[in-house]
């Protein structure tokens, strides 16, 4: 059909309407929307050379609540605050170089996700951090940290998550004065696991941080592991106790109510401090080759120390002031000193506990209190292991794993109802395998003699040959 010309100057009309309006609708969209895959968009920022901002301030002032900030790679100066729920993450290659002065990162603002960044060289105030969190429900992911006075703060900041974190404070030479890796102020409910801390001199500090979980971290080469709270001043201890308590900018409350689960606290001064604390478990953590305590409590009540490995320490546990700790089922293995007991009238127990390969089994001050020790598993070395568990097993009677007759190790322990066997092979293994290279060696030994005794007369033509 033909269109007749009042037709098609109205379909003209239209046409070139449509045309007009086009850009207005083009531009009204958000340039860099993305879809999240799970029904939502963000907003994509990329930042740096070829990027849509060159500098990481413009873009954060730009961005929309929510965006995606994506750090291309290469060097970043300069220090920053985000002050808006949204992303900030980096390429592999993408670095934030605080230049030496103050704090690199600062969030200010709930629902903050940073990750896969690389932070260096941060201000060497105490007051100094790569990141310092002052809002709730913050993520810090998959960073890596070098050359801080202190890595990660969360201040003031409820619902934290420190996830897969590596911090190493001094990567060429001994620890700063006060250097922290992670430090928790007023972080209720704070999660902090899977981190690596290196040469620092306090690995993960923790003040006021109710219902809060360190899980699986692993810190080496520092001065102190996990410290509560930072305490100035010092104690003047006898026993020698080296890691008295560390004097530091800080005097803030304690902790409560959290739980130390499954960390590595290794080659260190001591692996886990606590003074004045109440109600925190200490659950399934490897802590050895520590050079004074691996586990130093004072003041603290409501203290559960179970299922940890206790290796190559000077002291595995040392006791001092009030309160109360029950240590159960823990494999304490070639420790010189299996309790130190400072002044004060705490409540001890220590019960069904492998004690394997000690120096001692008690370190005491002149008013320190005394332990109870129950059904825990003694051996100094294979030769009295062995002895102490024939004699354990005469005399138990009912056949319940523990003698009927109370054990004294030594002045001052004893064991009201020792075990005749570990509770683990894993406390068992090194004198077992002890043991058995005594009797494969004594095998070997009876069949080079009878070798020899056989061929007796060729060796006699040896040593004296006939003319």
């Amino acid at each position: 059909m033909l269109l007749m010309p009042r037709q098609c100057r109205w379909l003209l009309t239209t046409i070139l309407c449509g045309m007009l309006l086009l850009p207005q609708t083009v531009a009204a969209t958000p340039t860099g929307a993305l879809h999240d895959g799970v029904g939502g968009d963000y907003h994509l920022i990329r930042v740096g050379p070829g990027g849509d901002y060159v500098q990481l301030a413009s873009a954060l002032a730009a961005a929309p609540p929510g965006a995606v900030i994506e750090i291309l790679p290469g060097l970043h100066a300069g220090q920053w605050t985000i002050d808006r729920p949204l992303t900030l993450r980096g390429m592999h290659g993408a670095v934030l170089d605080g230049l030496g002065t103050g704090v690199i990162l600062t969030i200010a603002a709930p629902g903050v996700i940073v990750e896969g960044l690389h932070f260096q060289h941060s201000g060497s105030y105490p007051i100094d951090a790569a990141l310092v969190v002052r809002a709730s429900d913050s993520a810090i992911v998959g960073n890596r940290i070098e050359r801080f006075q202190r890595g990660i703060v969360i201040e003031n900041g409820a619902n934290a998550v420190i996830r897969n974190n590596t911090l190493i404070g001094a990567p060429d030479h001994a620890p700063s004065d006060r250097s922290i890796g992670i430090a928790l102020l007023n972080a209720p409910n704070a999660l902090v696991e899977l981190n690596t801390v290196l040469a620092v001199q306090v690995g993960i500090a923790i003040d006021s941080a109710p219902r809060g979980v360190i899980r699986g971290n692993v810190v080496r080469r520092v001065g102190m592991g996990i410290v509560s709270p930072l305490i100035a001043g010092t104690s003047p201890l006898a026993l020698d106790v080296a890691a008295s308590f560390f004097s530091a900018a800080l005097c803030l409350p304690s902790v409560s109510d959290i739980v130390i689960d499954r960390n590595t606290l290794a080659q260190s001064v001591t692996g886990i401090k606590l003074a004045g604390s109440a109600r925190v478990m200490i659950l399934g953590n490897r802590i050895e080759d520590q050079q004074g305590d691996g586990l130093l409590t004072h003041n603290s009540t409501g203290l559960i120390v179970a299922n940890n490995r206790f290796a190559r320490n000077v002291r595995a546990i040392t006791v001092g002031g009030s309160g109360t700790m029950t240590a159960q089922r823990n494999h304490l293995l070639d420790n010189g000193a299996v309790l130190a007991l400072l002044d004060g009238d705490a409540v001890i127990a220590l019960r069904n506990n492998d004690i394997v390969g000690y120096r001692v089994a008690t370190m005491r001050e002149s008013q320190a209190p005394v332990a109870v020790w129950e059904g825990n598993y003694w051996e100094q070395n294979w030769l009295q292991g062995w002895w102490l568990r024939q004699q354990a097993k005469w005399h138990d009677r009912d056949g319940d794993g523990l003698s009927d007759q109370l054990l004294q190790v030594d002045d001052g322990v004893i064991d009201y109802r020792p075990a005749v066997r570990p509770q683990t092979m894993l406390s068992a293994q090194p004198s077992s395998l002890r043991l058995w290279w005594i009797v494969a060696l004594a095998f070997l030994g009876g069949l080079i003699a009878t070798f020899i005794r056989q061929r007796k007369g060729l060796t006699a033509w040896f040593f004296h040959p006939k003319t």
